[in-house]
């Protein structure tokens, strides 16, 4: 795709996503950086800059050893199943959402349009005669 033409569609109001994009850890780099409060350069903050992109790098070369195969979805969450068949929990989510309910109520009044109900077809076949 030419230049123009990837600028007409992001002028259009399209998301055009091209092989210049940052990659998910680059991304995500980048929105931390972005996101903390002191965007001095001091020493210190050099150091964070250079730990924090060096763990990335660690990251990236560890998923491109053994690549991520699939999702699966686990007791705690959402897990990434990888090309040698271990699977490690992306986001524990027992951890992040405290407030579980143990019920979910289902004839509330701002429950709009009531119970879904399926019509349930008679499939079955008689045997005896």
């Amino acid at each position: 795709m030419e230049k123009k033409e990837l600028e007409a569609y992001k002028n259009a109001g399209f998301k055009v996503y091209t092989n210049e994009d940052p990659d998910f850890f680059d991304l995500m780099l980048k929105k931390y950086l972005e996101s903390k409060e002191d965007k001095k350069e001091t020493p210190t903050s050099k150091k964070l800059k250079q730990e924090v992109e060096a763990f990335v790098h660690f990251i990236k070369s560890k998923l491109l050893e053994n690549p991520p195969a699939t999702f699966t979805y686990l007791d705690k969450g959402l897990a990434l199943q990888f090309a040698d068949y271990t699977r490690v929990v992306f986001v524990d989510q027992s951890t992040v959402n405290k407030d579980k309910t143990s019920s979910i109520e289902i004839n509330a009044p701002s429950r709009q349009g009531g119970p879904i109900v399926f019509r349930q077809v008679d499939t079955s076949i008689p045997i005896t005669g």
